[in-house]
């Protein structure tokens, strides 16, 4: 069986994520003005490596059924 990364929108939702969480940090007031996009780059890095681990799969399989 397929990874749910592996859908087609997988890409969109990340990015989606990724923006959401960046605004939550600058809702309240975090220090984000000297954030670059090795910042952000890293970010994504994490939210990606989080999403493909196969116990966030397993929990999203059952979450989903």
């Amino acid at each position: 069986m397929a990874s749910w990364t592996d859908i087609p929108q997988y890409e969109k939702i990340l990015k989606h994520i990724v923006e959401e969480f960046i605004g939550e940090i600058e809702l309240y007031d975090y220090e984000t003005e000297n954030w670059n996009k090795d910042d952000k780059k890293e970010i994504r890095e994490y939210f990606e490596k989080f999403f493909k681990d196969p116990e966030f799969d397993g929990l999203i399989r059952k979450a989903t059924h």
